[in-house]
């Protein structure tokens, strides 16, 4: 066997969100406050995921949509809190980016940190689902 990306019902959409920027402007200058760091709200447990980012006010020529990070427990608390990153990744703006997580743990968060010049992003992850070997 072997992986079959291919093949849509190998795939299943398992969040959506868009995010704006904040409006800070003032009558006389135009601001945007950056989109804040934002995870999908469940913990996942899938080594092969998909991300689709676009953004309604990118101009046509941007390609950056941002990092995804693979954020886990550790067990170890220092600053408080047990969170750590294991593992970082890019996406691309309108494109289907295919990130594998091998070395995970049995479950992960993922966290989306988006550059500060998109005023607006939606994204969409999707698991696989197929065979793995």
């Amino acid at each position: 066997m072997s992986l079959e990306f291919g093949n849509s019902s190998n795939w299943n959409l398992i969040y959506s969100a868009s995010k704006v920027a904040e409006d800070t402007s003032t009558t006389i200058q135009q601001r945007f406050r950056a989109i804040d760091p934002f995870s999908v709200p469940f913990l996942l447990d899938t080594p092969i995921v998909a991300v689709f980012a676009s953004s309604e006010t990118n101009p046509g020529y941007w390609r950056f949509a941002g990092n995804i990070f693979q954020k886990v427990q550790t067990g170890i608390t220092v600053g408080g809190t047990p969170d750590s990153y294991l593992k970082q990744e890019r996406i691309w703006l309108d494109e289907i980016t295919i990130r594998s997580f091998a070395t995970q743990p049995q479950t992960y968060e993922l966290e989306f940190r988006v550059p500060y010049w998109l005023r607006e992003i939606t994204v969409q992850v999707f698991a696989y689902t197929g065979p793995l070997a």
